[in-house]
């Protein structure tokens, strides 16, 4: 790979990792379920909000709520100023 490519390679990866890293304290009550609920249903219907997330890989599970990502909340996040 030519070095002018390897730069936007790297800063790719780097916001991949920023998008799928946890944000602590961040839950379901942050986001619009909604949206998120029209998103899941569009892969599976009658999947709820949570279940989408997790399945989307965009949250883990977590003491029965979930645990997001940086990328459901730049997404569906209730204020987008979070």
């Amino acid at each position: 790979m030519d070095a002018d490519r390897i730069a936007p390679a790297k800063a790719l990866k780097k916001q991949s990792l920023t998008e799928h890293a946890f944000v602590p304290g961040a839950g379901m009550a942050d986001l619009r379920e909604d949206l998120v609920r029209s998103v899941a249903e569009k892969f599976r219907p009658g999947l709820d909000a949570k279940q989408g997330l997790i399945d989307l890989r965009l949250a883990e599970p977590r003491n029965g709520d979930v645990r997001l990502s940086f990328a459901p909340l730049l997404l569906f996040a209730k204020d987008p100023d979070f």
